[in-house]
């Protein structure tokens, strides 16, 4: 090969390489935007402050009927500080919390229709609320419940009101108490 085809072959190659790179780096520029956006706010979005005490135990007793017959559960909620989350391209920074109970249970189950439905008292998202993180809100006692699959993730795939929960499956609940929300500080 002669010495001017060889310059002439790393000239086509250096000229698509700049091309190439030069598409990647304004695809990148304009389409890219919103990756950059969300990075950005992610990284810059104010933390919250950490909370003092990160493990709570709140004992509980529910008391229903089911048809006819009275049955009180007694368990324990179990809170525990989980980190930082993020809702919305990164936009809203909160407190994470898990919770569980201390049967090992993944509910408060009133009935098992089946291998695919269970009937529970709803506690999802209290967590925050007994850990002192409640903002405002108070979480009272209901007397609907909500209908799961228990072999997916879904914590609720539809509420059950009290008249159609005394009618349909012959379940009216009667009380739930639980220990107070504990006074929290954050840092």
């Amino acid at each position: 090969m002669k010495n001017g085809s060889k310059r002439a072959i790393k000239i086509a190659i250096k000229t698509v390489l700049i091309t190439v790179i030069s598409f990647a780096f304004i695809a990148l520029l304009f389409g890219g935007t919103e990756f950059y956006r969300f990075m950005y706010n992610g990284l810059t979005a104010p933390r919250p402050p950490k909370p003092k005490i990160r493990y709570g135990e709140f004992p509980f007793t529910l008391v229903y009927e089911l048809n006819g017959k009275e049955i009180v559960i007694e368990d324990v909620l179990i809170c525990k500080y989980d980190g930082v989350g993020y809702v919305g391209d990164f936009v809203f920074a909160h407190n994470k919390w898990k919770q569980s109970f201390k049967s090992g249970n993944r509910w408060v189950v009133l009935l098992e229709i089946d291998e695919t439905t269970v009937i529970h008292y709803p506690t999802r998202d209290s967590a925050s609320y007994y850990m002192g993180e409640g903002g405002g809100r108070e979480i009272s006692f209901s007397v609907d419940a909500a209908i799961a699959d228990p072999n997916t993730h879904d914590v609720y795939t539809d509420r059950v009101c009290a008249e159609e929960l005394l009618s349909e499956y012959g379940i009216r609940i009667l009380s739930w108490e639980i220990a107070l929300p504990i006074t929290n500080t954050f840092r």
